[in-house]
């Protein structure tokens, strides 16, 4: 049976969930800590150890946490409680734990074990983190819209802004340090597969390549990308800085102002040679890893079709970055249109474009099960295979089907969504064989597509 969620109330006493478990894990400093006689009565049993920095192990019951808030001085009920634990299990802030072939798993068990996933051992911190500070959304506020977007999204080409794996508050245009980027309020969903190309970029950006671009239609996790790649270099540079430009028209002012601060305002620095020399030279003294998010909206098509920046201090920062006899830093690039080579290409080894197509197969079930979406049969297995093949392991939209698939009405149940979406899949088959009749030269992969197809 589905279970209806109150998200207000599961935003609300998961807050005290948190702040109790906290006041309890605080009461000892082991690592692992047996809770007994929360009444008095002996009956009840809680356990609590930190697995890794952010990730804390909890095994109770659904009395034992309500005991424990009645002494925080809370009266949450049993049901509340449940209802908490299952909005963050559908975030996907809290990993359920519990045996999943106990029918009473999902319908009505009282006893739980689950992982909660934090920012950080200390209270404060991941309160602040989770449910936001004065009129700032937290991470829950985050995802609850992402969840709630991903009803009305299925196709992999969304309107609007760009959708990536990784979101940004409103207006927000970088971040100032690797650690809040990674795990803070709006840090990244679980990491899925592309291990290989993850070593890959590593190696060359640890031999001489300045500028990465990572290339691919929205969605295709190009952001998601770039700060996985930061995490492998926790030592190397002592900044890390994302600029996400949108469709207003954005200028190197907004590279300006995160590199420079208030230096970029120096009325001395005002040419476009001086600003882009201005933070070269910060790059070229201090190490580095920065990226420019969403460049495309940077590019603008030239009389000959090519593709060029229409601020031109972004080519010559460009230029200075790939000429220079040493640098520290590194320049990570997101785009969906392949960039202009720097210094006309003749640095080949100091620049490297990678294009992004699909997860594989394997890699897109990993993504299905991250988010409890499990093929129990030969025939789940068959649809959730033939689903990824018609997105062609696109991750949003594998994403966005996902969440669908983890609500009301379908629940976990593979077969009641295909009932329902079946019949569009098979169509996209129909299509996709046709073409391939027609010849191999027809067939689109993704990451061939570009925003500039028309119909």
């Amino acid at each position: 049976m589905g279970r209806n969620l109150s998200w207000v109330a599961g935003q609300h006493h998961a807050k005290l969930i948190l702040k109790a478990l906290h006041h309890f894990q605080q009461q000892s400093d082991q690592n692992t800590i047996e809770y007994r006689n929360l009444n008095g009565d002996g009956a009840e049993v809680m356990q609590l150890r930190w697995q890794t920095a952010q990730a804390l192990w909890v095994s109770t019951t659904l009395c034992a946490l309500h005991r424990l808030l009645q002494q925080c001085g809370e009266e949450v009920s049993t049901e509340q409680i449940r209802n908490a634990l299952h909005c963050m299990k559908q975030l996907g802030i809290l990993q359920d734990k519990r045996e999943k072939t106990n029918p009473k798993t999902l319908t009505g068990s009282k006893e739980w074990q689950f992982i909660l996933q934090l920012h950080s051992h200390d209270a404060t911190d991941n309160l602040n983190w989770l449910f936001g500070v004065g009129d700032q959304p937290g991470y829950w506020d985050y995802l609850r819209r992402q969840q709630q977007g991903g009803r009305e999204r299925r196709n992999t080409e969304p309107q609007g802004k760009s959708l990536t794996a990784l979101q940004f508050p409103e207006g927000q245009r970088s971040y100032p340090s690797l650690g809040q980027i990674v795990r803070g309020r709006w840090g990244l969903l679980p990491w899925v597969g592309r291990e290989a190309l993850v070593a890959s970029l590593v190696a060359r950006l640890q031999d001489n390549c300045r500028i990465l671009s990572l290339v691919g239609i929205t969605g295709i996790g190009k952001t998601a990308l770039s700060i996985r790649l930061s995490t492998e270099f926790p030592n190397q540079f002592q900044r890390f800085e994302l600029v996400r430009f949108d469709d207003e028209r954005p200028d190197f002012r907004f590279v300006a102002r995160v590199v420079l601060g208030s230096q970029a305002t120096d009325p001395q620095l005002q040419s476009p040679e001086l600003q882009a020399d201005a933070v070269f030279t910060k790059l070229q003294e201090q190490p580095w890893f920065l990226v420019l998010d969403m460049v495309e909206e940077l590019l603008e098509r030239q009389a000959d079709g090519s593709l060029q920046f229409r601020d031109r201090t972004f080519k010559i920062l460009c230029d200075r970055l790939v000429k220079a006899e040493t640098l520290p830093s590194r320049l990570i690039i997101t785009s969906q249109d392949a960039l202009p080579p720097p210094a006309e290409g003749r640095y080949p080894n100091r620049t490297h474009t990678a294009k992004l197509s699909g997860l594989s197969q394997a890699e897109s079930l990993q993504l299905f099960q991250l988010r409890d979406i499990i093929a129990t049969s030969a025939t789940d297995l068959n649809y959730l295979t033939r689903i990824i093949q018609v997105y062609e392991g696109h991750p949003l939209a594998l994403q966005v089907i996902a969440g669908e698939l983890r609500e009301t009405p379908y629940d976990g149940k593979i077969p009641a969504y295909w009932h329902d979406y079946g019949a569009e899949i098979e169509r996209v088959e129909h299509l996709r064989q046709a073409q391939a009749e027609q010849g191999p030269q027809d067939a689109i992969a993704l990451d061939r597509y570009s925003r500039h197809l028309v119909d």
